[in-house]
């Protein structure tokens, strides 16, 4: 492992260690998401994402909800398809 890696490892540590669980949704779903026709869609379930943000099912499932009311996503079935990136992308600290 060089020092960017080592770099790179240490702020994916402190950043699941300090950001709040909205954030670390939206920063999951960003690195998912890959286009899919006109639109950036994250294959990954509930479960999946809480798994990788270190959560619950049904705490990411309240982070969802919220981010659908903003519409910001959409979650269908095994998927979330981004209506706003850029929101997202504010939420997850990216900016």
């Amino acid at each position: 492992m060089d020092s960017c890696e080592l770099h790179a490892a240490i702020a994916e540590i402190e950043f699941n260690s300090f950001a709040d669980l909205r954030q670390r949704v939206a920063r999951q779903v960003l690195n998912l998401a890959v286009p899919q026709g006109n639109d950036l869609v994250a294959r990954v379930t509930q479960q999946q994402l809480a798994d990788a943000v270190g959560s619950v099912r049904e705490a990411v499932a309240r982070v969802l909800r919220e981010l659908r009311w903003a519409e910001i996503l959409e979650s269908r079935s095994g998927s979330i398809i981004l209506r706003d990136a850029i929101a997202l992308t504010t939420i997850a600290g990216l900016q």
